[in-house]
C-alpha cells in the first residue's frame, strides 16, 4: 500500500476512539486557541476586506463567517475565517524536527500554522454538512497529523518557500473530506487536487515590509475544499499525488496513528512573527527583574540568528509590518508590557514614543550562534535571542532559548484558555465566551455541528482597536 491510500485510509477510518484522550484535548486546545485569534483578528483590515470579498463572490449558506451575523458557503467562509485566523500572527504553529536536516532530501519540519487552515475549513464543512462534534474534532485531528507530516516530507527542491499555503491545501482537504465522510478513493482524488488547486508562495527576500496575503493560508483553505467537493463529485487529481518520490519521502508517514504530532505544536502569547518572541520574552523579563521604565532605556541590542536580524524594520506602515518588525515589537513590549491586539494595532504605528523607541533598538548576529553553526541550521526549530538593555546608569542582559510557548516551554492550558478569554474579551460578552468554552469541552455530545456554531455572535461595537479609520 502507497503512502496515498495508507493517508487516505487512515483519515476513511479514524475516529475520536483511535486517539488518545491528551491527543484529543489537545486538539480541543487547538480549536479554542484558533477560534480567538480569529475572532480578534476579524477587526483586523486584511479580515475586513477578505469578507467583503467573500460576501461578493460566494453564495450565502450556512457556514459561520466569525465577526459578523451572517453565513456563505463554506470555501467563502473558511477563506474569510483564515485570513482572519492568520491576521494578528498569534495562530498556533509547528517546526519540531520530524527528522534530520536534510535527511533523504526532505525538508524535516513543519514550519507553518496548521490551526489556522485547518479549523476554517473543518468548521466550514461540519456547518455544511450538519455533521456532529465528534465527527468535527476528529477531522481537526486527522488534518493536523497529516497536514504535518506533509509539510515536513516535502522534498527540498520543489519548496519554493516554506510556508503555511504550500501545503495547507492538503490539510484542508483532509479536514473537509473526513467531515464529508468520503471513501478512501475519494480522498485519494482529494490529495490530488490539492496538490494542483494548493498555492505555492514564492519566496521573500525581505520583511522590511509585509503583504496581508501572509502565508498564502485563506487560499489555501479554499482550494483545499475545493479539491475534496470536486472529488466528490468524481472529479480526478494527481494520481498518487503522495507517492510521486521527486516530491514526498514516504519515512515520514510510516508512524501515521501512533506517533502525534499535534502535541509537539506551540501556542503564541504574543501577535507578533515567531522569531521575535525570544527577544520579547526577554525584554520583558528584564523588566520585571529591574523595573525598567521606558524613559530610562538608552539602546536595545538584540543578538538573534541570521534570520532573526532581517526583521529590523523599525518604522513599519502596516499592522502585518509592525508583527514581522522586532525594534516595533520590543518598543510596544517596553511600552505596554504585552505584544497582543489591543497593544499591537494598527493605531500605533503613528505612535511617537513607540517609533522613539523602536529607533533605539539594534539587531546583530548572535556570536554564540556565528561560532555554532549547528544552532543557525537549527532554525526555525529554534531561535534564540540575547538581549542587551541600556539605561543611563546600567547594562541589563538576558538571554532566552526556548521562548514561551515551545515545547519546551510550553502554555499550560490554563493559560491558553485565558489567552482565549483575554482575546474575545472586547469582540463578545462574558456569558457568551464562557458558554463557547464549555461546549468545546463536550464536542463529542454534540449531534448537531449548530449547537456550538449558533454561540459564535457578531463581534460587539466595541471590538479591538486593529484597524484604523481610512
Amino acid at each position: 500500500m502507497g503512502v496515498t491510500e495508507t493517508v487516505a485510509r487512515f483519515v476513511a477510518t479514524a475516529t475520536l476512539d483511535s486517539f488518545p484522550s491528551a491527543v484529543i484535548e489537545r486538539a480541543r486546545l487547538c480549536l479554542l486557541d484558533t477560534l480567538g485569534v480569529a475572532v480578534a483578528g476579524a477587526e483586523t483590515t486584511a479580515a475586513r476586506l477578505t469578507r467583503g470579498y467573500a460576501r461578493r463572490v460566494f453564495l450565502p449558506g450556512p457556514a459561520t463567517v466569525l465577526g459578523t451575523g451572517w453565513g456563505l458557503r463554506a470555501e467563502g467562509a473558511a477563506l474569510a475565517n483564515g485570513v482572519s485566523a492568520s491576521a494578528l500572527d498569534m495562530d498556533d504553529g509547528h517546526r519540531v524536527a520530524l527528522a534530520p536536516r536534510g535527511e533523504d532530501n526532505m525538508v524535516g519540519h513543519c514550519a507553518g500554522h496548521p490551526g489556522a487552515v485547518v479549523i476554517p475549513a473543518a468548521l466550514a464543512a461540519a456547518e455544511e454538512a450538519g455533521a456532529t462534534g465528534a465527527t468535527f474534532l476528529a477531522s481537526i485531528l486527522v488534518a493536523y497529523e497529516v497536514g504535518i507530516r506533509i509539510s515536513a516530507a516535502r522534498r527540498i527542491p520543489i519548496v519554493l518557500e516554506n510556508a503555511t499555503g504550500n501545503w495547507g491545501a492538503y490539510a484542508a482537504a483532509l479536514a473537509a473530506a473526513k467531515v464529508h465522510a468520503l471513501d478512501p478513493r475519494a480522498i485519494m482524488e482529494a490529495l490530488g487536487l490539492a496538490g494542483s488547486f494548493g498555492p505555492n508562495p514564492q519566496a521573500r527576500v525581505t520583511f522590511r515590509s509585509m503583504p496581508m496575503v501572509k502565508e498564502s493560508i485563506g487560499w489555501s483553505v479554499v482550494s483545499g475544499l475545493a479539491s475534496t467537493a470536486l472529488a466528490a463529485q468524481g472529479f480526478t487529481g494527481l494520481e498518487t499525488v503522495l507517492d510521486d518520490p521527486r516530491a514526498f519521502s514516504p519515512t515520514l508517514f510510516a508512524d501515521l496513528g501512533h506517533r502525534h504530532l499535534i502535541l509537539q505544536g506551540y501556542f503564541k502569547p504574543y501577535a507578533a512573527c515567531r522569531m521575535a518572541h525570544a527577544a520579547v520574552d526577554a525584554v520583558l523579563r528584564l523588566v520585571h527583574k529591574h523595573g525598567i521604565h521606558p524613559s530610562e532605556v538608552r539602546e536595545v541590542v538584540v543578538r538573534t540568528s541570521h534570520k532573526g536580524t532581517m526583521l529590523d524594520n523599525p518604522r513599519p506602515s502596516s499592522l502585518e509590518g509592525a508583527q514581522y518588525s522586532v525594534p516595533f515589537c520590543i518598543a510596544v513590549a517596553l511600552h505596554t508590557g504585552a505584544i497582543d491586539p489591543e497593544t499591537l494595532h494598527e493605531g500605533m504605528l503613528d505612535d511617537p514614543a513607540i517609533r522613539a523607541m523602536a529607533d533605539r533598538v539594534r539587531l546583530a548576529l548572535d556570536p554564540v550562534q556565528a561560532e555554532r553553526p549547528e544552532l543557525e541550521r537549527g532554525f526555525p526549530m529554534k531561535n534564540r535571542a540575547e538581549v542587551v538593555v541600556r539605561t543611563r546608569g546600567a547594562e541589563h542582559v538576558e538571554c532566552v532559548e526556548h521562548p514561551r510557548g515551545d515545547p519546551k516551554n510550553p502554555l499550560t492550558p490554563q493559560e491558553v484558555r485565558e489567552k482565549f478569554r483575554r482575546l474575545t474579551r472586547r469582540c463578545w460578552d462574558p456569558e457568551r465566551t464562557a458558554a463557547i468554552m464549555a461546549t468545546v469541552e463536550r464536542l463529542e455530545q454534540v449531534t448537531h455541528i449548530a449547537e456550538f456554531s449558533r454561540l459564535l455572535p457578531p463581534n460587539l461595537a466595541t471590538a479591538l482597536p486593529c484597524t484604523k479609520d481610512r
